[in-house]
């Protein structure tokens, strides 16, 4: 992680770098082109992505806490 380094870079990278190779740049001189001028489509295409993708640890704390609350309410309307 790289605060100094603009999200608009940050996309490019990450569609250079895309694990399916249909999401990668199909030339080398757009993958140049994004690296040197900024492309909206990439920043926005991060702003949605979900909270799995954005912050895993922090999806999966609020999902065992979730599941910690139903077990406990459980418990106490059974007893």
């Amino acid at each position: 992680f790289r605060p100094d380094i603009p999200d608009w870079i940050d996309g490019a990278l990450r569609k250079a770098c895309a694990p399916n190779p249909k999401n990668r740049y199909e030339a080398l001189s757009e993958f140049a082109h994004d690296l040197s001028t900024p492309n909206l489509k990439l920043i926005q295409n991060r702003e949605f992505q979900p909270l799995i993708e954005r912050n895993p640890v922090l999806f999966w704390q609020t999902l065992s806490a979730a599941l910690f609350i139903l077990l406990m309410a459980s418990f106490y309307f059974n007893s």
